[in-house]
């Protein structure tokens, strides 16, 4: 059995650790809100944004139709059975990295707003979302200011225990796929005028 000397410093050790932890979430001016992520709760964010000189409605039409990423992102695929999504909608993203095993995420769809021109979903984790709660956010605005242009929003925010070691560990990750995706891929597709 550990003396009371271990123990005592063993608390003393998890308690520096959450308290270090604790003080290591996003700025709240730099945290995004989700649909069940409120701006105070968040850990995190990692997003991405990017300009274009195209109607939102023709970028939304490309960023909501999932069944055609395959055609032009070649690290991204988002596989559901039953079109079109709707609220409740289960399905799977997988991303591919060069010289790595493609990763498949299963992901439930929160919001699909064509109107709005957002789509929202969470990931299913094989964890209590008491615990872990990642969201995604996807919006396309257009910018009143700047007639023809429009703006392509995206974010993952998280919460929870567990959120503080998405921060840690995989924050820089996140935030480089979805700006590697929007950057090297969605970019280029609508630029090309294919949008």
């Amino acid at each position: 059995m550990p003396s009371r000397t271990l123990l005592a410093a063993l608390v003393a050790i998890g308690a520096l650790l959450a308290g270090i932890i604790q003080m290591t979430p996003d700025k709240r001016t730099e945290v995004l809100p989700t649909p069940n992520i409120s701006q105070k709760e968040a850990v995190g964010t990692a997003g991405y944004s990017a300009r274009f000189h195209v109607p939102a409605d023709e970028v939304w039409s490309k960023v909501a139709d999932f069944p055609s990423y395959h055609e032009w992102s070649s690290s991204l695929r988002v596989e559901f059975q039953d079109y079109p999504l709707k609220a409740g909608s289960v399905g799977k993203l997988v991303t591919t990295t060069p010289g790595k095993t493609p990763e498949e995420s299963p992901i439930e769809i929160l919001i699909v707003d064509h109107q709005a021109r957002i789509l929202a979903w969470k990931a299913i984790l094989p964890v209590s979302s008491s615990l872990l709660l990642v969201e995604r956010v996807q919006h396309v605005v257009e910018l009143p200011d700047q007639p023809g242009w429009c703006e392509y929003r995206s974010w993952d925010s998280w919460k929870g225990p567990l959120g503080y070691l998405v921060q840690w560990t995989v924050k820089k990750v996140v935030k480089d796929g979805v700006r590697a995706w929007g950057d090297q891929e969605l970019t280029k597709y609508v630029n090309s005028g294919a949008a």
